[in-house]
Order: C-alpha cells, then sequence, then structure tokens
C-alpha cells in the first residue's frame, strides 16, 4: 500500500475495523467478527448481482460484498460522504463497480431508481424517523428489488 495512504488510513477515525487488500486493518472501533461470518454465510448469493449497501458509512460492507461475494456492483448509500469510505476506496484499488451517493434513504427510495438483487441494511432503520408499520411498508415497496 502507498506509504501515504497507509498514514491518511491511519489517522482517521473509523467506525468499522476492516481488513484491507493489503492484509492491514484499519484502526476501526468495532470489529464485527459475528456479523462477518453471518454476511459470509450468504456465500455466492451476491455473485454477479446488483448490491445496494443502505447507511454504508465507511464502506465495510460494500466491499465486502464487491471483493469477498463478487458482487457485479455495489451502490454505497449514506446522509454524507466521509474520509473513511473514499480512503477505503482507494486501499480497495478505487474499482469503479463500487460508487457513494449521498441520500438519505427515505429520499432514495421515494424517487425510484435502479432495480438491486441485495440490499444490505447493517443497522440503518432506527435511524429512520417515522417507524410506524405504513411507512415502513412504503419505504420497502420502493427499494426495488428484482
Amino acid at each position: 500500500m502507498d506509504p501515504k495512504l497507509k498514514e491518511q488510513i491511519d489517522s482517521l477515525q473509523w467506525h468499522h475495523r476492516m481488513r484491507l487488500p493489503d492484509g492491514s486493518y484499519t484502526p476501526g472501533a468495532w470489529d464485527q467478527a459475528i456479523l462477518e461470518g453471518l454476511f459470509d454465510a450468504m456465500g455466492d448469493r451476491m455473485r454477479d448481482k446488483e448490491v445496494l449497501d443502505v447507511g454504508t458509512l465507511d464502506g465495510k460492507w460494500a466491499f465486502r460484498a464487491h471483493g469477498h461475494h463478487r458482487a457485479a456492483s455495489v451502490l454505497a448509500l449514506d446522509i454524507k460522504p466521509t474520509p473513511t469510505w473514499q480512503a477505503a476506496h482507494a486501499a480497495f484499488g478505487s474499482p469503479e463497480s463500487v460508487t457513494f451517493e449521498r441520500s438519505s434513504l427515505e429520499d432514495f427510495v421515494c424517487h425510484g431508481g435502479p432495480l438491486y438483487d441485495v440490499v444490505i441494511d447493517m443497522g440503518v432503520y432506527y435511524h429512520v424517523e417515522d417507524r410506524s408499520e405504513e411507512h415502513t411498508s412504503e419505504l420497502q415497496s420502493h427499494l426495488n428489488l428484482r
């Protein structure tokens, strides 16, 4: 890894501890080994699929879906871009098939868009302001799953 990129990664405040392609780890506060096991239990279900990662933060699940699970493309969605996502994107070789879009979940689903085979939602739902059954059903109906 480029020494300047490594220095940048080490200087940032990471949420997730994630393994980078060179074998090093981000200095994240949350090591999610148990969740990684559950996520990896999906096996080939993401291979060659279009994936939406809702609430990507630093991109841990987006980059894992792309690299480990061989998703065709991943759209990483969050309300604000973070320096950690940008550093992870660079560390993973800036794959063009992993992109970031700045948007809230509500705004994203209500404007329609492409269809997705898989939606990753690793702890975002509690941020949705209106969690009524009616609003939840509306959000789910707009997620454009294939």
